[in-house]
């Protein structure tokens, strides 16, 4: 069977199709999509639709420059600063790249397609050989450097936007798959993480930030980070994770701290849990700062408010005696095991 293979001009990067046989009908549609010569101008784009900053280009091609001059319309993250729709063609919002990959979908919802295709076998530099930093294979390596004059930077930026009237199908900012089927990665062993960050030199703001620019009257988010069960969010106690969801083992002054509105801090009311909170003797629950405190003595066996007003122990309920008053003690009011109240008037503890 006939070869099929397309190839652009030097001035848009080389696309080859080759196959041992004919192309079906839908790929080989897809293959006549690509951009010839006179197309592979992407400074222009048709308009913005209702709903949407984003611009639609008019020509897909794969386009180099020897300097970052290659002026393409994003189809997101652009736009005028007052939040203004975009006009068809303005030349106000471009942008430039060195490397240029404009691409569309083009086959039915049987097939993948992607932009970019990236596929890595690592196969090489192990058996006996120490493991190290210095020889990672690295499927997709992105290296920024920032210099003194320079400006903004971002190691990576992923900007999805859904128009208006798209419909009832999902969208992930970024999605990141990991199989295992080589051993258990236990904690204190060979390590496994899904996303890994580490951070070096001076203090930075955050690890993590999450900020949005929500329509009036709603908000970006339901979630800020949900962990779900094997079957989704409504299937609970399902093995995603073993020992712990969270876990803190950096010395921060705070390990959760809470700022805004809230109606609940911690909210387990539809929690299937023996225990909301554990602490270990000696440990301190404290309210209106840290000026009331409860803790649990372990030498006494009982839950003590620290100020030392009243000790809840096996025993029932104590308040010590109140300070004397013109001469007199006045009484404390106790209650004993059987729940009666009374008021004590000598010093000491109630029982």
């Amino acid at each position: 069977m006939d070869k099929v293979a397309i190839t652009l001009s030097i001035v848009c990067a080389s696309i080859a199709v080759v196959t041992g046989t004919a192309l079906p009908k839908d790929e080989r549609s897809a293959v006549s999509n690509a951009s010839d010569n006179g197309n592979c101008d992407t400074s222009k784009w048709s308009k913005s639709k209702d709903g949407s900053q984003s611009p639609v280009p008019q020509y897909y091609c794969t386009k180099s420059s020897s300097t970052i001059s290659n002026p393409f319309a994003a189809v997101v993250g652009i736009g005028a600063p007052d939040g203004s729709p975009v006009r068809e063609n303005d030349q106000r919002y471009l942008q430039r790249a060195q490397h240029l990959v404009q691409a569309r979908t083009a086959l039915d919802n049987t097939k993948q397609e992607s932009g970019i295709g990236v596929n890595f076998v690592n196969e090489t530099g192990g058996g006996g050989l120490p493991q190290t930093n210095h020889n990672q294979k690295v499927a997709l390596s992105v290296f920024a450097l920032g210099l003194p004059g320079g400006s903004n930077m971002w190691g990576i930026n992923t900007d999805v936007h859904m128009h208006a009237g798209v419909g009832n199908y999902p969208f992930y900012g970024r999605e990141a798959d990991h199989t295992n089927f080589n051993r258990d990665y236990a904690p204190g062993g060979t390590v496994a993480f899904g996303d890994y960050l580490t951070f070096t030199g001076l203090p930075m703001t955050a690890g993590i930030e999450m900020s949005g620019n929500p329509s009036p009257g709603s908000k970006s988010l339901y979630y800020g980070i949900l962990f779900q069960g094997k079957a989704g969010f409504t299937e609970i106690g399902t093995g995603l994770i073993s020992d712990a969801t969270i876990v803190d083992g950096s010395n921060s002054r705070s390990s959760i701290k809470i700022y805004g509105r809230h109606s609940d801090v911690i909210n387990s009311y539809d929690a299937d849990v023996d225990r909301i909170i554990t602490a270990k003797p000696g440990q301190k629950v404290c309210f209106s700062g840290v000026s009331h405190c409860v803790s649990f003595n372990a030498a006494t066996n009982a839950l003590e408010l620290n100020d030392g007003r009243f000790i809840v122990s096996d025993k029932g309920i104590a308040a010590p005696s109140l300070p004397a008053s013109g001469g007199k003690i006045k009484g404390s009011l106790c209650v004993d095991l059987s729940g009666n109240i009374f008021v004590k008037t000598t010093a000491g503890p109630c029982l």
